[in-house]
């Protein structure tokens, strides 16, 4: 309950573990029979596959994480400075 209210970051954080940075793809993919089911959209629907690593300050990996999004809900945020990247997801309601 505890990591689904704060995020795993911040529960991490609290535990003295700071996740520094992260690395981060997005690719596309269709759903197979299982994903399909448990997503509840048809088979070979869109889909987006996020692979993230992320880092401690010394640059030591901590977390590698998997997450299946199905394309239909997502939606992607960008912000771009001159000096700065900033790239959101969020599920849409």
């Amino acid at each position: 309950a505890e990591l689904g209210r704060l995020g795993l970051y911040t529960l991490l954080a609290e535990h003295g573990v700071t996740i520094a940075r992260a690395h981060e793809s997005i690719s596309p993919t269709t759903l197979g029979p299982h994903d399909a089911r448990d997503l509840a959209r048809p088979l070979r629907s869109p889909a987006l596959v996020s692979h993230r690593i992320s880092f401690t300050a010394a640059s030591v990996p901590l977390i590698d994480d998997y997450a299946l999004l199905p394309a239909d809900s997502v939606v992607v945020t960008v912000n771009r400075t001159a000096e700065r990247l900033e790239v959101h997801y969020s599920l849409a309601d």
